[in-house]
């Protein structure tokens, strides 16, 4: 018997949480598919949130997701932690499929988030969780004493080249241009940091090694000429690809593949939304996804009220 509920929120990240448990609040019966994979997405791998208010103390994500998981499960929502493989429009809504399963609901706000870019460099494949890893906060006990390279320069790139600098002897950070995209307070730090150096106007061209990885080769942009650097690992922070895939066909994107919406996140497919990172203009802030969670829940509501 497939079951009926007035919402889907699919995304296990902090955006999908707060939605879901908003929506319950707003008197929806509510049908969160988490995912199969660790809660929170991306966030969860942040050990230290910059842009979340958390009061004196610092928060990890993982904290947070935590605590966001304990409201919704409180507040009632219904949440499955399987993988969602379709979404179908009906001319009444929407049919999910996940796990040999069936759901039929009313609308859907869909919080898949993003996932890190990788590298297309020669010899970027062949590293793969063997020295090029994109997450510092989980790898960078290992490299104590040692030299990495984070490549970018954005708030994530000098993130995480901080924590690394807790324990790699030297942090090189490569940038392809001759400024920083990252937020004040985080360049300021970097700046400070004795073990962080920087490499501007330059490009990674290959990751070099034989069993493990040994060496970088990178190229100043205007003087073409190229500079290896010794290195154990590599921690790739490029932007983000929106993991749009599931609704490609249901929603316009831009040109980075980010779903098209208004300011209340509705798509082009009525009753279907699209929030957080997985939105064309997202901030890129977690206190913005929170908010587009609840602005997208009061808008399901509303088409629920019109409707009824």
């Amino acid at each position: 018997m497939t079951e009926r509920f007035d919402l889907a929120v699919i995304g296990g990240g902090g955006a999908g949480y707060g939605a879901a448990t908003y929506a319950v609040g707003l008197g929806l019966s509510v049908l969160h598919v988490a995912g199969n994979q660790l809660p929170g997405g991306l966030v969860a791998n942040v050990g230290e949130l910059i842009d979340y208010p958390s009061g004196s103390q610092s928060l990890s994500g993982m904290a947070l997701i935590e605590s966001l998981a304990a409201v919704a499960d409180q507040a009632g929502v219904r949440r499955e932690a399987v993988q969602l493989e379709s979404i179908k429009a009906l001319p009444q809504g929407f049919s999910l499929q996940a796990a040999g399963r069936d759901w039929t609901v009313g609308q859907v706000i869909m919080a898949t988030g993003a996932r890190l870019r990788t590298l297309s460099v020669e010899g970027a494949q062949r590293f793969v969780d063997r020295g090029v890893l994109q997450c510092a906060w989980c790898n960078a006990g290992l490299f104590r004493g040692r030299t990495v390279v984070v490549v970018g320069g954005g708030d994530a790139a000098l993130q995480e080249a901080l924590h690394l600098s807790r324990y790699a002897s030297r942090v090189v950070i490569v940038v392809r241009g001759d400024r920083l995209r990252a937020r004040q307070s985080l360049v300021s730090r970097a700046a400070d940091q004795e073990h962080i150096e920087f490499r501007w106007d330059t490009e990674l061209v290959s990751i070099e090694g034989g069993d493990a990885l040994q060496a970088i080769r990178v190229r100043d942009r205007y003087a073409s000429s190229d500079e290896h650097i010794e290195c154990d690992a590599v921690f790739p922070y490029l932007g983000l690809v929106s993991a749009s895939e599931l609704v490609a066909d249901l929603v316009d994107l831009d040109d980075s593949g980010a779903v098209i919406t208004d300011s209340n996140g509705q798509t082009r497919t009525s009753g279907l939304f699209a929030i957080g990172a997985l939105r064309s203009g997202y901030s890129g802030r977690l206190v913005s996804a929170l908010g587009e969670a609840s602005t997208a829940a009061i808008a399901a509501a509303r088409r629920v009220d019109s409707n009824s």
